[in-house]
């Protein structure tokens, strides 16, 4: 090593010699060092690698060792191993030597005594360095167990060599190489000498295009098939592959074609929609991805070569996994409608029920003025006389009070109904049919009528709602109360049906009848009932003839 025309040596017992190619000795340093690997002259400093102790500099000047280089296993900037094999000065920078190692290679800056190191994870093929030469582009070659590497010093950039690149061996020797006279490179190997021109080793990028080969669902392979499969084609020829919601567990495979060195390629993929930037898989040739949302993706996946030159060719594939019925935005559309509609309802429900309410409260208060204003009216007209003539010798009040006591009993017996009418628990039909026997005997037995009741046992699973059932019960009640006032009969037969889901109420008596035309004379208590049916929604007939009795029907 050294100056051209000029040699470095160490000799064991004598040192470090310095000496032209003659064999002639121009200086000489004593020095006693044990297994000696390697020595690099760097300006007034020999460095000297041995292989167990580490790395020593030998001060020419001073004549002595003033540095000594070792590994730290708590310092990640010391020297990466103490076994040494190789050293070579770095041609771009005098201040850095470069050492190779048993566990790898080591970038020594010399002024700050600090190492940066490669291994096995940092890249190297082989953490072995046996060999270290440089060449006329200031780059660094050396051999391994794995072949010949190149490395750039400047952007550590590093390729490595290997039979597949015409190597003639694959495990190289230590301290087997050296720079020919031309400058071409030669390392020795288990089967002779590898030389070669570094500088007709220069890298030309060829564009790598890559293909996808399959395509698994569910880690099941998916074959083209013209009905039954989403691929019509193959999948490298494929552009958009259709799939439905549940074919969402996808992989794809691909592989850059390069023939001559496919291992050494490095890939990466991206899927827009998922990934939000590539996806760098080494030389992983299979992209996995598991429960894809129903939506629009692109596939692209892109190959580098063993520099890590990315190619500007890009495969891309188009995915369209459609959703199921219940995500489509028809589906949305029918539920937001259906929503929208739902609420309306519920508007116009809870409307029809303010105003059902309300119209029951004005019924309340049309029954209440009619049956109870009217009773109260009289009774304080009644009063009113009686109060006025208590000194007429003349007068008796016993009348008016029987009549006082009369509208009251009234009053009493209308505020009763009206309060039975709206009491929910009264909407069975059960509790109808018992009321309606009750108001029978009271109104009817005392005048000596013979009651005959036929209830159809079907109606007590009915139930009526709060109107419907005071409305019904009204229309009984002023049949009752006419029997009662102007029939003067014997018999009254009350029959209750459920007919085709229609309630059918028939009351008849054998008594006087009456001429329907007279009606006006008897008061509105028919007009009443007729305004009742149609509150049902149903139908009202009468039929009476003088001496004939008189025969009501409801139906609703």
């Amino acid at each position: 090593m050294g100056s051209p025309g000029q040699l470095w040596l160490y000799v064991p017992f004598k040192g470090i010699l310095h000496t032209d190619t003659t064999g002639r000795v121009l200086a000489q340093w004593p020095l006693v060092l044990d297994r000696v690997s390697d020595i690099e002259p760097m300006g007034t400093w020999v460095w000297i690698g041995t292989e167990f102790n580490g790395l020593y500099a030998y001060d020419l000047r001073r004549r002595r060792i003033v540095r000594q280089l070792r590994y730290q296993a708590q310092d990640s900037t010391s020297l990466v191993s103490n076994q040494v094999w190789c050293l070579a000065a770095d041609p771009n920078d005098p201040g850095v030597l470069w050492v190779g190692t048993q566990e790898g290679l080591s970038r020594v800056d010399t002024r700050t005594m600090r190492c940066q190191n490669w291994t096995e994870q940092q890249g190297l093929p082989n953490a072995t360095i046996n060999c270290l030469l440089t060449d006329a582009r200031k780059r660094l070659w050396f051999s391994t167990f794995q072949g010949i590497s190149r490395l750039d010093p400047r952007t550590r950039q590093m390729r490595h060599f290997t039979t597949d690149d015409g190597l003639g061996d694959i495990e190289y020797k230590r301290q087997h190489g050296a720079q020919l006279p031309d400058g071409r490179l030669a390392f020795g190997g288990a089967g002779g000498m590898t030389v070669f021109d570094p500088l007709a080793l220069e890298d030309s990028p060829q564009p790598i295009p890559v293909a996808l080969t399959a395509l698994r669902i569910g880690n099941v392979p998916v074959e083209p098939r013209p009905v039954g499969s989403p691929l019509r084609q193959s999948i490298n020829a494929t552009s958009t592959v259709y799939l439905n919601y549940s074919q969402n567990f996808l992989s794809l495979e691909f592989a850059g074609l390069q023939y001559n060195k496919p291992t050494t390629l490095q890939y990466r993929y991206q899927l827009r929609g998922v990934d939000a930037d590539w996806v760098y898989v080494g030389n992983q040739t299979v992209a996995n991805y598991t429960q894809l949302d129903p939506g629009s993706y692109e596939f692209r996946v892109n190959a580098a070569d063993a520099l890590g030159n990315w190619s500007p060719l890009v495969k891309t594939l188009r995915i369209q996994i459609t959703p199921p019925w219940w995500g489509t935005w028809w589906f949305y559309l029918l539920v937001s409608l259906a929503s929208l509609s739902a609420m309306y309802g519920l508007y116009r429900y809870r409307l029809a029920q303010v105003l059902k309410l309300q119209h029951l409260r004005n019924d309340i208060a049309r029954d209440l003025h009619d049956e109870v204003g009217s009773s109260l009216s009289t009774i304080a007209i009644y009063s009113k006389i009686a109060l006025q003539q208590p000194g007429t010798s003349t007068f008796t009040s016993e009348p008016l009070l029987v009549k006082i006591a009369e509208q009251a009993n009234h009053v009493m017996g209308s505020m009763n109904d009206i309060v039975w009418s709206i009491n929910t628990r009264n909407d069975a039909f059960e509790k109808v049919f018992s009321r309606m026997r009750e108001d029978a005997f009271q109104l009817l037995e005392a005048k000596g009528y013979t009651l005959h009741f036929d209830f159809d046992e079907n109606l007590h699973r009915t139930k009526l709602d709060m109107e419907k059932r005071r409305d019904f019960y009204l229309i009984y009640k002023e049949a009752l109360n006419n029997i009662a006032k102007y029939a003067n009969g014997r018999n009254v037969w009350i029959n209750v049906h459920l007919r085709n889901l229609t309630i059918d109420l028939l009351i008849r008596d054998d008594g006087l009848g009456f001429e329907l035309n007279a009606v006006g004379s008897q008061g509105n208590g028919l007009s009443n009932m007729n305004y009742r049916a149609r509150a049902l929604k149903g139908t009202l007939r009468i039929v009476s003839e003088p001496g004939k009795g008189t025969t009501l029907q409801l139906s609703f």
